[in-house]
């Protein structure tokens, strides 16, 4: 018996119909799942986008330092004005965005729903992406739902 797939009629036809049906099947029984990814992707990309702002803002203002310490210097070889300079930028080593909640994962549902009372919108929406990723439990997105509702 011959596998009817070689066929290239058969192919077709599993190609445009019965895949993308199966696809929409597929979509609507995981929809929900879907729109949750979404979601936790979304906001993870706004954190990123936000972080990599506030290290290019960070940047920027350095290198406009030096220029301006630059500048001050040349001034002083050219016309032996005194300017003083600006203090040193800081050295201090840039700090990592660190989770909102210690020990998040070892925490029950209780425990984690007590520590969203004091978040920002932003530490609300990481840890609401954590716990969609992970393990999803509702009584966490709920009580992540309310409190985002209830800001202004």
């Amino acid at each position: 018996m011959t596998d009817d797939r070689e066929n290239p009629v058969d192919q077709l036809i599993d190609n445009l119909v019965y895949a993308p049906l199966g696809l929409a099947v597929e979509a609507r029984a995981n929809w929900s799942s879907y729109v949750e990814r979404g979601r936790s992707q979304i906001a993870i990309s706004r954190f990123v986008a936000r972080a990599a702002t506030r290290k290019g803002a960070s940047t920027a203002e350095t290198i406009a330092e030096r220029l301006a310490n630059d500048v001050g210097q040349v001034i002083v070889d050219l016309f032996g004005i005194d300017l003083t300079p600006d203090p040193e930028p800081s050295t201090e080593p840039a700090t990592a965005v660190e989770f909102p909640i210690a020990g998040y994962d070892d925490l029950t549902a209780k425990e984690i729903v007590a520590e969203l009372d004091g978040l920002s919108e932003l530490e609300l929406e990481l840890v609401r992406a954590h716990e969609a990723d992970g393990k999803a439990r509702v009584t966490v997105l709920r009580a992540i739902e309310r409190q985002q509702r209830a800001r202004p």
